[in-house]
């Protein structure tokens, strides 16, 4: 469960890249990711979220998801720009 592989292995299904599209996967393998902490899961979750394709009720979660994903970034950045949270 190491969160960066997990976010690359759910970008490769939200594109299809090796792999059938599969946006319900993406989002379990973004959502574990994101749990992890990991910054780029969280907005790119919160995107997916915000684009409704998960129904209108999950948009304002996304945006907040986002959201949260900025902050979190500006603070591991300033405290540590190598961390593998920004990988």
């Amino acid at each position: 469960n190491y969160a960066p592989s997990m976010h690359m292995l759910a970008m490769m299904h939200l594109r299809g890249q090796g792999m059938p599209i599969n946006p319900a996967k993406a989002r379990n393998l973004l959502e574990g990711a994101a749990s992890q902490g990991h910054v780029f899961s969280k907005r790119n979750l919160g995107v997916l979220l915000m684009s409704g394709k998960f129904g209108r009720g999950q948009i304002i979660r996304g945006f907040l998801l986002f959201l949260a994903a900025l902050k979190d970034s500006l603070i591991v950045v300033l405290r540590d720009p190598l961390n593998d949270r920004l990988r």
